[in-house]
């Protein structure tokens, strides 16, 4: 099968710093990866992130910062 006809590969990235963001930039490198959530309690790192996933020319991720256990709401999304 094609790369390309395969379903895109999703990912949510729970904690945004400087090794998260590290691993989102690797992440919107490759093929395939869609990358519709991330999580931080630090909102300004949480921003910035949004913005990395902004500048690759993909949608804006969805983020959770309420609290210390709002990554649990990113988990129970469907996708």
């Amino acid at each position: 099968v094609a790369f390309s006809q395969q379903k895109p590969v999703r990912i949510g990235i729970i904690g945004t710093g400087n090794r998260g963001t590290s691993l989102l930039r690797t992440m919107l490198s490759l093929p395939g990866v869609e990358v519709p959530a991330l999580c931080d309690i630090n909102e300004a790192s949480l921003e910035r992130a949004q913005g990395v996933v902004e500048k690759a020319g993909r949608t804006r991720a969805q983020g959770y910062s309420s609290g210390v256990e709002d990554y649990k709401r990113l988990l129970d999304r469907e996708d």
